[in-house]
This record gives C-alpha cells, structure tokens and sequence, in this order.
C-alpha cells in the first residue's frame, strides 16, 4: 500500500434533536456537504487531510486542528442531521479522539485520483537495500503504484483520443479495484495520437504500471506499407522519430 491509512465504514451521528421520521431530515445547507450515512469509503492522508466517498462523488475534508492516523478504526461523523460542510460545527471521531471539521471541497475522479498520487510520491514505499559491511548504504525507494490513480498496460484492451488525452478500456482482474476506463492526460503537443494505430506504453519509474509519475511515455506509431517519402522522410523513418520521443502522460485516472 502507499502509506494511506484505511478507515472502517463510516457512521454519522447526529449531533441535533431526534428526527421523528426520516423523511424529516433536511437538505444539504450547500452542494459542497458530505452525506456521512452514505460514505461507502475514507482515507486518511495525514493529520489534517481526510478523503471521504460517495455514490455521489468524492470530498476532501481538511481538519482545522491534528488528527493522528489510526489504521483501521472507524471513522464517525458528528454532524448536524449527518451533513459534513465545514461550517465549524462538525466534527470526525478517529481512534476515539473528536477532530473539528475545517473545511470540505468536492473533488472530482482526477482530483481524488492526483491526491492519492501525490501522498504516494510523499510517502514512497521502502525497499530493501544492498547490505554492505561499513553501513553507509541508504535504503532505496520507489514510486507506488495503485488501481485508483494507475493502469496496468497489461490489461488495455483498446484505447482512443478524446479531448487531446489518450482513454483506455482495460480488462478488470476480478475482485480488484481496477476500474475498466482510465483517461491518460498528456502534457503538451502530440499530434500523432490523432493519426497512430498502435499505442506502447512506458513506465519511466520502472514500476510496470503508468500513473503519471516522471517519465511515463504513450508511444503512439502508425505501420506504414509500403513505405513513402514524407519532407524527405520515409514514413517509417517519421514513426521512428515519433516512437521515440513520445508523448509525456501527465495524469491518470478513471474515465
């Protein structure tokens, strides 16, 4: 794992008199609340950053004050009627310790695919290193790898353009967290993935899978038969030069 911690299922406890019926329950003060009865998954990033989410979407909830992680504990919401908004009336129970609520902002797939991403960057899993007789030796790490912000190219069935980035259509292993579209989000110009037919991807931390981390590569080429001059080219010779520059995938997350 990348060094996030799990949290049970959470509960939302109601912080406000006892509703009579369900169907007495308020609306949302505003768009941006979190529906604590309905969070089907929470992380805990670090001390102040918790990501909460719901059928309806994902939130990132920052906590005004240091929250310590707790593995595996479950997460319960004080809330007015359930609603998370950070309006400074709500607070999450984690490991037994009551943390006020800051603030709350919507995050979309991209948002919540980059955030996890970014704390894997900040929190690389460690390897063993070589053992040596003096101790100098520094223990090795590298970049993470998860089905939330990552694709294995070993599962892409079938790829288009769309909006200037690359979406693959992958073939799910069972009982995983894949998803069966991702969106590859390039950085800068990459005209041949408009005409290219055949699409390689590179993982340039070496890890197999692509998440966007420095290096990661979508090669896309086109097979020309036979061969014409194209500025003095052969069309081969332009695929070539193409392949190996690559286009930079800056972003991954599921479409």
């Amino acid at each position: 794992m990348i060094g996030v911690s799990w949290l049970g299922i959470l509960l939302a406890a109601n912080v406000a008199a006892p509703e009579p019926t369900p169907a007495a329950r308020p609306a949302a003060p505003h768009p941006d609340c979190v529906d604590a009865r309905a969070v089907t998954e929470a992380r805990h990033l670090d001390e102040r950053v918790v990501l909460l989410r719901t059928a309806s979407g994902a939130h990132r909830i920052e906590m005004a004050e240091a929250c310590p992680r707790a593995d595996g504990e479950t997460l319960v919401a004080l809330a007015p009627h359930g609603w998370v908004c950070g309006t400074g009336r709500e607070w999450l129970r984690i490991g037994g310790k009551d943390c006020a609520v800051g603030g709350v902002q919507a995050l979309d797939d991209r948002s919540w695919a980059l955030a996890l991403r970014e704390h894997s960057r900040s929190h690389p899993t460690p390897t063993l290193a070589t053992v040596v007789v003096d101790g100098k030796s520094q223990p090795k790490r590298r970049f993470a790898a998860s089905p939330e912000y990552c694709v294995d190219p070993r599962r892409v069935r079938g790829w288009n353009t769309q909006g200037g980035d690359i979406v693959v259509t992958t073939q799910p292993r069972r009982g995983s967290r894949e998803r069966a579209s991702y969106r590859l989000e390039l950085t800068g110009s990459c005209p041949e993935a408009g005409y290219g037919n055949q699409l390689s991807l590179v993982s340039g931390a070496g890890i197999g899978w692509i998440c966007g981390h420095p290096g990661d590569k979508a090669i896309v080429s086109e097979a020309w038969e036979p061969a014409s001059a194209v500025g003095g080219l052969a069309t081969s010779e332009v695929s070539a030069v193409l392949a190996k520059r690559g286009c930079t995938i800056a972003a991954v997350y599921p479409d």
